[in-house]
């Protein structure tokens, strides 16, 4: 399975950054860059709600 990471505020991009993806038992996946919670998932891959951020 393939997951996106969106751009946020503090990287561009996650190019040869280290990343931990987490399997909830829920079965919901997320993406961790440090202490950061970077996108949450569902158990398909598609990107949840809490994803959406609104453009400034």
């Amino acid at each position: 399975m393939k997951l996106q990471i969106p751009a946020d505020r503090f990287r561009c991009h996650y190019v040869k950054a280290k990343v931990t993806v987490l399997r909830r038992t829920d079965g919901t996946l997320a993406i961790l860059h440090g202490p950061r919670t970077l996108a949450d998932y569902d158990k398909t891959g598609k990107g949840l709600a809490s994803n959406l951020k609104a453009a400034a």
